[in-house]
């Protein structure tokens, strides 16, 4: 046996296990945020044409409105109850059972902390992002002083006031380029490099037996 093989099924058995509510499982309160949401989502796409200010207090009232529902503590106390707890009971109980095969026992602590140590081994191991730090960074040092060497030539050549409008309208161009960079990159490592999830989840998942579950007694869930 090998952390490989060890670590495709926990995906294959964590995949079986839906942490979403079926629509029918869904309270009634549920039900209407979710059809309140999507009647705002239509609101807003059609007036976002007409006048912006509207698609900003529509967004507004619309994420008060359900942060004020999802904050009360009978709708909180509801989902525990409902959802949360059957949903940490069953994928426990499947984790469990995937330990138990490839024989760790949860209460060897020396073990487990293994297991956490390889998979944060094999995440970096495997992330093909890391080996794209080092050609940015060479690259980041390189067009700097390009940056510099064409600002000082046209601080020479342009007016005060244009250079100030160019300096405004590259640092606003800067700042949205490093704003999407950094928004999109999560999503292209997640598609990319799903398995990066996986192990996070994974190194959680001891970590609650660490914590919860790892005690020389007999465990009952």
């Amino acid at each position: 046996m090998r952390f490989c093989d060890f670590f495709v099924e926990y995906k294959l058995e964590m995949y079986n296990i839906k942490s979403t509510m079926h629509w029918n499982e869904l309270s009634f309160y549920r039900k209407c945020t979710a059809i309140f949401i999507f009647i705002i989502t239509v609101m807003v796409i059609i007036f976002s044409m007409l006048n912006p200010l509207i698609l900003m207090s529509i967004s507004v009232i619309t994420l008060i409105f359900i942060g004020i529902f999802n904050s009360k503590k009978e709708i909180q106390r509801k989902m525990l109850d409902e959802h949360y707890v059957k949903y940490s009971k069953k994928r426990m109980e499947v984790f469990f059972k995937l330990l138990d095969k490839y024989n760790i026992s949860i209460t060897n602590t020396k073990n487990l902390v293994l297991l956490i140590e390889q998979a944060k081994d094999s995440k970096t191991r495997y992330d093909p992002f890391l080996s794209l730090n080092k050609p940015f960074k060479i690259l980041g040092t390189t067009i700097i002083p390009i940056i510099i060497y064409v600002a000082q030539k046209l601080a020479e050549t342009t007016s005060t006031n244009e250079l100030i409008f160019l300096s405004l309208q590259t640092i606003t161009i800067i700042i949205c380029l490093f704003s999407i960079i950094i928004s999109i990159t999560p999503i292209i490592k997640e598609i990319v490099y799903q398995d990066s999830i996986h192990y996070d989840r994974l190194i959680y998942d001891i970590n609650q037996v660490l914590i919860f579950y790892n005690k020389e007694n007999n465990i009952n869930i």
